[in-house]
């Protein structure tokens, strides 16, 4: 099953330094090619030279709202998966509004985004 024979590469947009290693480490230990990066204008200067199959977004992000900036994910690469993810309840209306692929609410845990960012993958998830 894991790890992955070629990892998909996903991109994890989050400002708050722990939880955004704490993201990393879940997913890339499972086999995924993970960059983690701390705010939306950083992410889109990347996303302009670098190929990701997904991004993970924090709603709240410094400069830019998550559901904006994956919009704007969108626009410069329509086929890339998104997600966006929040601490708060309302977090999935808010990514259907801005027409994510998923969402994620934090406090869901770990077992639950991996298998989000696996079934967004089409990859086989394994506990």
């Amino acid at each position: 099953m894991y790890p992955v024979q070629n990892p998909c590469r996903i991109l994890i947009v989050e400002d708050d330094a722990d939880q955004r290693t704490l993201f990393t480490l879940a997913l890339s230990s499972i086999g995924f090619d993970v960059l983690s990066l701390c705010d939306a204008e950083e992410a889109i200067a990347r996303l302009r030279v670098d190929r990701f199959d997904l991004v993970l977004s924090d709603w709240y992000l410094p400069g830019a709202m998550g559901d904006e900036f994956l919009r704007a994910v969108k626009q410069e690469q329509p086929g890339v998966l998104t997600i966006l993810m929040s601490s708060h309840d309302h977090v999935r209306t808010a990514a259907n509004d801005c027409g994510t692929d998923g969402w994620f609410r934090k406090n869901d845990g770990i077992v639950r985004l991996r298998a989000l960012v696996c079934a967004c993958l089409d990859h086989e998830f394994a506990q």
